[in-house]
């Protein structure tokens, strides 16, 4: 629930609940507390807009609440940056490196170790997710000709973390410290999946703009 300012302009607001919704309270108190306040707000700030919404309206399942967030952000005139034109031999052995990550942290599942990285527990197949998120899209690419990264530097980030699995697997197995070394292998794993998943938004709309023509 937001609340109302010259600041801000107000794109929805709430009416009342649903039948599923949750409820903390009663539903005399809650449809008080929220009904005709704002429930989706815009402002500018600076060169952009700063968009808040009070309800997840982006949730794969709410249809209607993605029509509405896609009418709100609407369409801007970006300037475009010089991507990385990219040869074939180094998208394909990305694809390698990645099938490679892939294999590598599903042998790393059930490895008896837990990591207090931070203020969060890291498990090892914390690993496999940032695999597999690659994998699943990677696998419908069956060419890339540009990107925002270049693929040879997310396939030596991909070579680091392989590394890393199998000295950290030793050194559980031999009753060693490694919080150290599994902090900086889930970094390069978090660096290499961003990279990768700028390249790939890019990589589908090109494909749209393709299909568009």
């Amino acid at each position: 629930v937001f609340e109302r300012s010259d600041d801000v302009q107000v794109l929805a607001t709430y009416e009342g609940i649903t039948e599923n919704t949750i409820l903390f309270k009663s539903q005399n108190e809650v449809k008080e507390l929220i009904s005709g306040y704002p429930a989706v707000v815009k402002a500018k700030r600076k060169k952009g807009e700063l968009l808040l919404l009070g309800p997840h309206l982006e949730y794969t399942e709410c249809n209607d609440g993605n029509r509405w967030l896609i009418s709100w952000i609407g369409k801007c005139d970006y300037e475009v940056p010089e991507y990385e034109r990219i040869s074939r031999r180094s998208f394909q052995q990305f694809r390698e490196m990645s099938a490679d990550f892939l294999v590598a942290s599903s042998s790393f599942l059930n490895l008896p170790v837990v990591w207090r990285i931070g203020g969060k527990a890291w498990e090892p197949e914390k690993l496999h997710y940032f695999a597999f998120s690659i994998w699943k899209r990677l696998r419908n690419m069956k060419d890339c000709c540009i990107a925002v990264y270049p693929f040879d530097d997310i396939s030596a980030s991909l070579d680091r973390i392989l590394a890393m699995i199998k000295e950290i697997k030793e050194s559980v197995k031999a009753g060693g410290d490694s919080r150290e070394l599994a902090e900086k292998m889930f970094e390069e794993a978090v660096s290499a999946s961003r990279k990768f998943m700028e390249n790939y938004f890019l990589w589908k709309m090109m494909q749209h703009d393709r299909e568009e023509t």
